[in-house]
C-alpha cells in the first residue's frame, strides 16, 4: 500500500463536499420517506430507511455515487442538528425566523452567548437555512427543545 493511500483514509480525510443540487435532491427524498408510515416513526427513521433515498438519489442524480454509509446518513444527520439547534434557538426569547431570507435573526452577542452552552449551532449565524420549513415537516415533533418540560 502506498502513502498517498494511507493518507486519503481516516477522519475528515476524504470528506464529501455537497452540492445544492445534491442538497434538494436529498431533501425531497427524506420528505418523501417522511410521508410513508413503513419508514417514520415517532423517534425518526427507522432503521435501514437510509437504502430508499440512495435509491432515488441514484435515479435523480446518476454518477454522484452517494451511497447511504456514509454519505446519506451523515448529511442527514448535519440537517436533523442544524435544524434543531435552530429549534433550540427560536425557543428562546431574543431569537426570531426571517422567512424571507430564511435565517435566524438576533443579536451577534446574544447569538455568541448562545453558542458557549449550545455548540450545534455555531456556524449558523447571518447564514441561511433554505430547508427549514420542510425539514419542520419532517421533524418538528421529535425534537426536544426543552418547552413544556415538567418537574418533579
Amino acid at each position: 500500500m502506498d502513502s498517498t493511500e494511507t493518507n486519503a483514509r481516516g477522519r475528515r480525510k476524504n470528506k464529501r463536499k455537497w452540492t445544492i443540487v445534491e442538497d434538494d435532491e436529498l431533501i425531497k427524498a427524506i420528505y418523501e420517506l417522511s410521508m410513508d408510515p413503513k419508514w417514520k416513526c415517532d423517534g425518526g427513521f427507522k432503521n435501514g430507511y437510509s437504502s430508499v433515498p440512495e435509491a432515488q438519489l441514484a435515479k435523480s442524480l446518476p454518477g454522484h455515487n452517494l451511497t447511504a454509509v456514509p454519505h446519506i446518513e451523515s448529511r442527514v444527520r448535519h440537517f436533523r442538528t442544524k435544524f434543531g439547534a435552530i429549534e433550540v434557538m427560536l425557543a428562546r426569547s431574543g431569537f426570531t425566523w426571517d422567512d424571507q431570507r430564511k435565517m435566524v435573526q438576533c443579536e451577534k452577542q446574544q447569538y455568541d452567548d448562545h453558542c458557549k452552552t449550545f455548540t450545534e449551532a455555531k456556524g449558523l449565524y447571518g447564514v441561511s437555512f433554505p430547508y427549514y420549513d420542510t425539514l419542520s415537516a419532517i421533524y418538528s415533533k421529535d425534537i426536544a427543545t426543552g418547552e413544556n418540560v415538567e418537574g418533579f
